[in-house]
């Protein structure tokens, strides 16, 4: 973003101005002012104590050991819906307290009763229909999974350059 905004002129400088930014904390003084500008208490940033916290933390375990070969990220999101995170129309009250928190990430290796992930919940009576979402958003293999790079490649005017 950086190099298209012409604010740099290749990857190294733009990554000199990102860690400076973070480095300083200007990074995290804007985060701040975004969360401030929603109508967001930026002081939860600093003191994330502040935030709700859900009624129960239940573990979601591997039926399995094996390698983490894929996590499904729309099941993970649509398990964390099913609880109140998000809205289902406009409508819809988000429950602050409520998600899902990944324990383990692609090419983790897993032992059966291991926590994948944690379940934040208030009404006990979604638990079901979201650990049901998330038995399908993991896959467990055997074999560890190769790599996938975090980014393919780039798409500029001249083409695509990929990695």
């Amino acid at each position: 973003m950086l190099i298209l905004a012409k604010k740099a002129d290749n990857v190294e400088t733009a990554r000199e101005i990102l860690e400076d930014t973070i480095r300083t904390g200007a990074a995290l003084n804007k985060f701040k002012e975004f969360v401030a500008a929603q109508g967001g208490d930026p002081e939860v940033i600093d003191n994330p104590e502040l935030l709700p916290k859900a009624e129960h933390i239940i573990e979601f375990k591997a039926e399995e050991s094996g390698y983490v070969n894929k996590i499904v990220a729309i099941e993970v999101g649509l398990a964390a819906l099913v609880l109140g995170a998000g809205r289902e129309t406009k409508e819809s009250q988000i429950d602050l307290a409520v998600g899902v928190v990944l324990n383990k990430k692609v090419g983790d290796y897993v032992e059966k009763g291991e926590p994948l992930a944690y379940i934040h919940v208030n009404d006990m009576s979604k638990l079901k229909d979201c650990e049901e979402r998330l038995k399908r958003a993991f896959q467990i293999t055997k074999e560890k999974p190769e790599h996938r790079p975090l980014i393919f490649g780039v798409v500029t005017k001249e083409g695509i350059q990929r990695y």
